[in-house]
């Protein structure tokens, strides 16, 4: 069980690892344009993306489950539906958060306390990042489709090549084309939709014979697409919680100037790493959690679980003793 475990486990902290490298890589690109004040711009503009787009994190929550327990119990059918109805919700709920990006973008200024000078640059990185809104939320659907489908080799190799992608993008962008802020939004936005294209291309070609029979009414099935709403109503809350931490964050750094808010940025950085190096076990579990139960068998089911919590008892103090001794370099 260890070994299945890990074996679907370390793709997902590969890919998932590159996430805060790439968050690192933006931060030394925004600090070279003006100093403190174009990174702590990227920085509100950048956590008020995000805290946007994870409303929507249920679609991979509820997509990986979904598809898992399809594939335990070896329903082809119920696997291109997901597969289906994920692209559907995330085509819509993107076209919504462009619509709304006029709404959004006031929310900049609620985060801004004292710092009136970073929301020109953070309203111009908004109103690009948001274009992104269709296939952010479909990389939720898409990856997770993979992992539920046992599968995290595919994700992993293509959140690597998009994040690579993104560095050259933004680079070229903010240097060569002198677009400011709006490069690196503009950079993130190409890799997403270019990642987008990689999965949906590769679940096309290596489960063609899974979409012969694709039909245009299964993106809105009735039955999955309330299946979505109730994994929904009880994640909200949830997601509404601990982003709320990050806004909070950066709203009270503001309130010390731009220096302080690129400072937090970088702390919060090295914080997330760890939640990222663990959400590639959790998704392990999500992925073995739906195929167990989708296939009845209960106990495997068991053995799964109390395997998850071994590594994450051993897991949590490790990490915490390197931060703790860590702390002063």
């Amino acid at each position: 069980m260890y070994k299945r475990i890990l074996g679907l486990a370390l793709p997902n902290i590969i890919s998932n690892i590159s996430v805060p490298l790439l968050s690192i890589a933006d931060t030394a690109i925004a600090g070279r344009l003006a100093g403190a004040t174009s990174l702590a711009s990227v920085a509100v503009a950048a956590t008020l993306v995000s805290f946007t787009f994870w409303l929507w994190g249920f679609l991979r929550m509820a997509t990986t489950g979904f598809t898992a327990q399809a594939y335990g119990r070896g329903d082809r059918e119920a696997q291109r539906r997901q597969f289906a109805v994920g692209t559907g919700i995330a085509l819509l709920g993107g076209l919504l958060i462009i619509a709304l990006t006029p709404v959004l973008s006031l929310a900049l200024g609620l985060l801004n306390d004292g710092s009136p000078s970073l929301l020109p640059e953070a309203e111009r990185y908004l109103r690009v990042a948001y274009w992104g809104a269709p296939a952010a939320l479909l990389l939720y659907v898409y990856n997770a489709w993979f992992i539920g489908m046992q599968n995290t080799v595919v994700p992993m190799a293509t959140t690597i090549i998009s994040n690579l992608l993104n560095i050259a993008c933004s680079v070229a962008l903010v240097y060569w084309a002198d677009m400011g802020v709006e490069g690196i939004a503009l950079g993130t936005v190409i890799a997403q939709y270019a990642a987008v294209l990689i999965l949906l291309g590769t679940a096309l070609w290596r489960h063609r014979d899974l979409f012969e029979a694709w039909q245009w009414r299964d993106c809105l099935g009735a039955s999955e697409v309330f299946s979505y709403i109730h994994i929904a109503k009880y994640l909200l809350l949830r997601t509404l919680m601990l982003g709320s931490i990050n806004l909070f964050f950066i709203k009270a750094g503001s309130a010390y100037g731009p220096t302080t808010i690129a400072a937090n940025t970088l702390l919060m950085q090295l914080f997330l790493t760890f939640s990222y190096f663990m959400d590639g076990f959790a998704y392990a579990g999500e992925a073995l959690t739906g195929r167990y139960y989708g296939a009845k068998d209960k106990a495997s089911l068991r053995l799964m679980l109390r395997s998850l919590f071994t590594i994450g008892g051993l897991m949590a103090p490790l990490v915490a003793t390197v931060y703790f001794f860590g702390s002063d370099t």
